[in-house]
């Protein structure tokens, strides 16, 4: 979902429709912009840590790392695992 609203967002694809990509979001998606920009930020997690060969289940495991710059999201995540129980 995250990468398809990127989409529509970078390619403005929801000018077809609505003015804003707030309003595409609110109207065909029942969802604010704010929860479409998580999505779009955990799927650029996914993306960094897929190489890694790490499968994270849900947007919830990806957001923190949303806030690091990608080279610091891998560390981030082998380290969490290190200390995990």
């Amino acid at each position: 979902m995250g990468h398809a609203l990127m989409e529509i967002r970078d390619s403005r694809l929801y000018k077809n429709t609505h003015d804003t990509f707030e309003g595409y979001c609110r109207d065909r998606s029942d969802m604010a912009h704010q929860h479409a920009d998580r999505l779009i930020g955990s799927s650029r997690v996914v993306d960094n840590l897929t190489p890694m060969g790490v499968k994270i289940q849900n947007e919830s495991q990806a957001r923190p790392l949303t806030r690091l710059p990608e080279p610091l999201q891998q560390e981030a995540w082998k380290k969490a695992v290190e200390i995990a129980p």
